[in-house]
């Protein structure tokens, strides 16, 4: 009993990360983060604790499926690509993701008697979580709760097609409770109210792939409910030709339609996918690390347009990269090709199953199962197109639903550990979770300071750049700090600090604003050389902007450079994004500048 109450409030609270609110407006400090590791830290604690309570058996067995195989070398990979790629381990995004590889273990040996005995509460608490998101969503609909997002519905996620997604895994969920008979009535009917309501905020956030995992998830539960498929092998050969001829139809013109509803967009992945892609053929094997992908991607494609300079079609829709928007290309790109092997071990071994479940009216240990591996399926959709695994909420339900998926899966491997092996196992681990725990608390408490400083840097009280100084010692280690404290002395005129702060951002970075900034710091100290490079780096990472060549073209003239004046071209030629009058002022001086300086450039 005490080990099932634990077990839902560790399912509870970790879903509930989520929820921790972004405590701060600017696009740096996000400190919720650092809360979210701390109460899955804690999680991790508890569910330790769990395998101390029933410690009479002199050995503990350790059953491991090809599931659980895969998980372990997908860790592994991750962590010799860290090694080899020198990327430091002091990251949230490992630590979260260490984390949720331990919930994943302990929640799946706590459900390993059966989904049903306990799905009761736990299907109350992914409804609930689902609710909430609805909730807010609803209250920045009406303009009731702020949004610090370019976006009006945004959830606590911060982005549309994010919430979309994570509304879409559990309405998924929620449908699956509807379809089967099972004695909580009330929870079926919160359920129907939840799909009717989280239904139309899908189709109002209209975002694409949560249209195409509807498309293609829902037959599959109305498979394991009503034998969809089955029905349809048993009819006729004409009938069946025909049925199956206008369900391609159907899916090849809503796939069409779906490209050409955000062309543009669509465009612009494609590129990017190009160009993770070369990133993949310089790092075939060790990747260029877990979490290095930002950085090595700007530097691809700074080099792709160094090489193309007159690649305007893509110049145009190139722009500063976080995510691949394919978690398998990201996967192999960061960890290499066996990385992504055991990535897809994992999902193949998971769903493995699926197509074995035979359709049932009643809700079961194989139907709840059944129900998991149709939502791992739609993060394997969502993984084609966008980023479910880089995102606290999408991963979380990812790694729950991966859990209750495989509760059941088969032991391929078990491993005997000696009784007191294993309590030691468990004791050194919890005090290393603990000291995470105390040390993400401590970091957060100089997040916090961060907000306040950037505050009053923005406001122009110069005690924020003191305060920064103050913390610079502890948040070095963060890349966006680094950023953030860099620029705002560049603002503040010491360029000769700001470029030492932005120095050691860079290499993490890479981005066009780091090198734009730096390339402004150096031409101020009358270094010239490392300008232009870097200006030109910032032009090539993002051609599309045209303040780099505005700067390049300044810069060139004022060296003698030969090159000012097809660089002021280049800037006028550049199309613009929208309508910006900062545009056409930056176009009409590059105009201006030609007609007064032809002659002269002819003349060098």
């Amino acid at each position: 009993m005490i080990k099932k109450i634990i077990t839902t409030l560790s399912i509870a609270v970790v879903l509930s990360t989520i929820f921790i609110s972004h405590s701060f407006n600017d696009n740096y400090v996000q400190p919720s983060f650092f809360g979210n590791v701390f109460i899955i830290t804690l999680v991790g604690i508890v569910q330790m604790l769990l395998f101390l309570l029933p410690a009479k058996q002199k050995e503990y067995k350790l059953a491991l499926s090809y599931t659980d195989l895969s998980l372990l070398a997908w860790y592994i990979f991750t962590v010799i690509s860290m090694i080899l790629s020198a990327v430091s381990f002091n990251n949230y995004q490992f630590i979260s993701f260490t984390l949720l590889v331990l919930f994943y273990f302990f929640l799946k040996q706590s459900l390993k008697d059966g989904l049903f005995d306990s799905f009761h509460i736990t299907g109350w608490i992914l409804l609930l979580a689902g609710s909430f998101q609805l909730l807010y969503g609803s209250l920045q609909f009406l303009g009731l709760m702020k949004v610090d997002s370019l976006f009006n519905v945004v959830g606590t996620i911060g982005n549309p097609a994010l919430y979309s997604m994570y509304i879409t895994l559990l309405f998924l969920w929620c449908f699956g409770l509807i379809l089967f008979e099972h004695p909580h009535k009330i929870l079926k009917s919160a359920a129907i109210v939840y799909c009717a309501y989280s239904f139309i905020f899908i189709v109002f956030l209209n975002n694409r792939a949560s249209l195409i995992v509807l498309l293609l998830c829902l037959p599959c539960l109305l498979q394991i409910r009503y034998g969809f498929f089955s029905s349809i092998t048993r009819m006729r050969l004409i009938a069946k030709s025909l049925l199956i001829s206008a369900g391609a139809i159907i899916v090849l013109s809503s796939f069409l339609y779906l490209y050409r509803m955000r062309q543009e967009s669509s465009n612009g992945r494609f590129f990017i996918w190009s160009r993770t892609i070369e990133m993949i053929k310089d790092h075939p094997l060790q990747g260029v690390g877990f979490t290095a992908y930002e950085q090595s991607f700007n530097m691809t494609q700074a080099r792709y347009f160094k090489t193309h300079p007159n690649d305007s079609y893509n110049a145009y829709y190139a722009d500063n990269i976080g995510y691949a928007f394919n978690e398998f290309l990201q996967i192999t790109a960061e960890l290499g090709l066996l990385g992504v092997t055991a990535f897809i071990g994992v999902l193949m071994f998971v769903i493995a199953s699926l197509y074995k479940t035979k359709p049932s009216k009643k809700l079961s240990n194989e139907m709840l199962r059944a129900s998991a591996q149709i939502v791992v399926l739609a993060c394997i959709i969502y993984s084609f197109v966008s980023y479910p695994l880089r995102i606290t909420g999408s991963i979380t339900l990812f790694f729950v639903f991966l859990s209750m998926a495989s509760s059941n899966a088969k032991t391929v491997v078990t491993i005997a550990l000696n009784r007191l092996f294993w309590k030691s196992i468990l004791v050194c681990s919890i005090i290393l979770l603990v000291l995470n725990g105390i040390y993400q608390k401590n970091q957060e408490a100089y997040y916090e300071q961060w907000h306040q400083a950037s505050l009053m840097a923005v406001a122009g009280n110069s005690n924020g750049l003191t305060i920064m100084a103050e913390i610079y010692p502890e948040l070095e280690h963060d890349k966006l700090f680094l950023y953030n404290y860099g620029t705002e002395l560049s603002l503040a005129g010491d360029y000769t600090k700001g470029i030492e702060v932005l120095e050691k951002a860079r290499p993490e970075l890479n981005d066009c604003n780091v090198y734009s900034y730096l390339a402004n710091d150096y031409e101020a100290i009358g270094r010239f050389d490392k300008a232009i490079q870097y200006f030109e780096i910032a032009n090539n990472t993002m051609p599309s902007r045209l303040y780099s060549k505005y700067r390049l073209y300044r810069l060139y003239d004022k060296t003698n450079d030969s090159r000012a004046l097809s660089m002021a071209q280049k800037l006028i030629d550049t199309p613009s994004k929208g309508i910006s009058e900062n545009a056409a002022i930056l176009k009409r001086q590059a105009g201006d500048y030609i007609r007064n300086h032809k002659h002269i450039t002819i003349n060098r």
